[in-house]
């Protein structure tokens, strides 16, 4: 399902609407990514979005990356300059409490640092002010 005119498709896995963990809905999280890809310049024309849980993110991690358990965020580019990115709500609402943050604060910083890593930036100076702007720009609630 993808918002009207976005063509971010978002995915929520049944495991993880049942933990009741992603503090948005589809919509709002296309909508979410689309303003964060506005703010880094970034195009989300070809972007699809998997939420899912613990679980569901280590079995991709293992497989693709080699990495034993789960992780906050991955990222699949594709060769049409966007890709897939798979967002592990119980990681995000955790990190949320553990760093003090505003749970949909995390989400946008979250999205933002997995857009810029469909995009070829990896971790670092410049990938922390990147990630900064979009939550600066974003504003709480970033959802119209």
């Amino acid at each position: 399902m993808s918002a009207a005119g976005s063509g971010v498709a978002v995915q929520i896995d049944a495991q993880a609407a049942a933990y009741g963990v992603v503090p948005i809905g589809r919509h709002e999280v296309a909508a979410l990514a689309v303003q964060i890809g506005n703010i880094l310049g970034l195009s989300t024309a070809s972007l699809d979005i998997r939420i899912t849980t613990d679980f569901g993110i280590a079995g991709l991690n293992a497989r693709y990356l080699g990495c034993v358990g789960p992780t906050n965020v991955l990222s699949f580019p594709n060769e049409y300059g966007g890709g897939s990115l798979v967002l592990n709500a119980q990681a995000v609402a955790r990190e949320a409490w553990l760093y003090a943050q505003d749970p949909l604060e995390h989400w946008v910083r979250l999205v933002a640092h997995g857009l810029l890593h469909l995009y070829g930036l990896d971790h670092g100076p410049a990938m922390d002010a990147a990630t900064e702007t979009a939550v600066e720009q974003a504003g709480i609630p970033c959802i119209s």
